[in-house]
């Protein structure tokens, strides 16, 4: 596994350092205990469980074939971290945004990519990231502050520049350096550590499909349950109809619940399921 970058490190420190001084207050200690006690329920472990088990075997898939090595474990592990389980719970919490997917692909494919490869691989020496993080971290609190305050505006118009002036010396930076160690740089582990974010992005997209359609039916099914006195056999009539119509179409089913959502509360008989479905949905 390739070393942590000073950037890496630095961000590592200080949020550790962070971290112990949330702790040391007992107030936060009781919410922070809080928060993780409800991240060990089912439905989020399972959720955990169901990403990290797809990515290992994804993983397993392009060992396989030769395109990843433990070289690219740190990578994979920061990707996972920051990355993919993200865009599991987005597809979990948020089924319904019909730009989810879209916009994995264009985030993927993006030029900047390399800039973003490129400022991550050439960091400053460690002393200067570990004063770089946090006057970066204050000067962006105070600009967006400034930004959502008319009151302060003349404020904005001082760190909009200063951070746009930094976050251009800091790629000038790595541009500077990439080109001083050209001849190392685009080697095939390099190639591999640029492209293996994006691969791992929409390789995962499958599976966050999956889970925004599950998603999706179980709204559906909740808009049923929420119906006075239904039948049995009739919440099993309907939601063989549901399947029926929607298959394994995400698009069908958003449209199902946008357009029929209401209806489905209605039904109280088979025949109010047949008249549902009777109706035209724009799929």
């Amino acid at each position: 596994m390739n070393a942590l970058t000073t950037r890496e490190i630095a961000m590592a420190a200080w949020f550790l350092l962070f971290l112990g001084l949330l702790l040391s207050r007992r107030t936060i200690r009781e919410s922070l205990f809080g928060v993780a006690q409800a991240f060990f329920v089912p439905s989020i472990l399972g959720l955990f469980g169901a990403l990290f088990l797809y990515n290992a075997g994804v993983i397993l898939v392009l060992q396989t074939l030769g395109v990843w090595d433990l070289v690219l474990l740190k990578d994979t592990v920061l990707w996972f971290s920051f990355v993919g389980m993200a865009l599991g719970f987005r597809a979990a919490t948020m089924a319904q945004d019909e730009s989810l997917f879209s916009s994995t692909l264009k985030d993927s494919v993006k030029i900047i990519l390399v800039v973003e490869f490129l400022v991550n691989t050439y960091t400053l020496p460690l002393v200067g990231e570990l004063l770089l993080i946090p006057l970066l971290a204050l000067l962006a609190m105070v600009d967006a502050l400034a930004h959502a305050d008319h009151e302060y505006a003349q404020v904005a118009r001082l760190t909009t520049p200063l951070l746009a002036a930094a976050g251009l010396a800091v790629i000038g930076f790595a541009i500077s350096k990439a080109i001083a160690d050209f001849g190392t740089l685009w080697s095939l582990n390099s190639l591999r550590r640029l492209l293996l974010p994006p691969v791992l992005s929409v390789l995962l997209i499958p599976l966050t499909y999956t889970l925004a359609l599950y998603m999706s039916y179980d709204m559906l099914f909740a808009r049923l349950r929420m119906g006075l006195d239904v039948d049995g056999a009739v919440d099993r009539y309907a939601k063989r109809r549901i399947r029926a119509f929607c298959l394994i179409s995400l698009k069908r089913t958003r449209a199902l619940l946008r357009e029929k959502g209401h209806d489905l509360m209605l039904i109280r008989r088979q025949e109010d399921v047949d008249s549902l479905f009777d109706g035209e949905v724009q799929s």
